[in-house]
């Protein structure tokens, strides 16, 4: 079924009549996602967004924290680059945990790199 110039619809009656309903719906407010999204695209040139399942099938070697919910990463290019890496998760007690654990563990002030970490409610934050 055509519901636009550039949309089509197929597949059985139930799902097509469901996905035209939902189409036709008046724009809701924004999730947290679409609205991180949203905001990531405004204010860098590179970035990503996912959930700890979406990470642990990309990096199955890797040991995630059981508490991490998603993650998001950003690069502005502009002047100088800046990147901001964000873990969010199930409560503030374990992004303290983890917020810990990165400060414990900073790279060494001779190092060219540094970052900043901070605590924002649920998330951690490193710039």
């Amino acid at each position: 079924m055509e519901i636009s110039d550039h949309a089509v619809v197929f597949g059985p009656e139930a799902s097509v009549a469901s996905a035209v309903r939902r189409l036709a719906a008046p724009v809701t407010a924004s999730s947290q996602a679409v609205r991180l999204m949203r905001d990531l695209a405004a204010h860098n040139d590179l970035w990503l967004t996912g959930t700890r399942p979406l990470l642990a099938a990309q990096a199955p070697s890797i040991e995630l924290d059981k508490d991490l919910k998603g993650y998001s990463a950003a690069i502005e290019l502009g002047e100088g680059m800046k990147f901001e890496a964000r873990l969010d998760f199930s409560d503030s007690t374990a992004a303290q945990r983890m917020l810990a654990a990165i400060r414990q563990k900073q790279i060494p002030p001779e190092t060219a790199v540094h970052f900043s970490t901070e605590l924002d409610a649920t998330s951690v934050r490193l710039a």
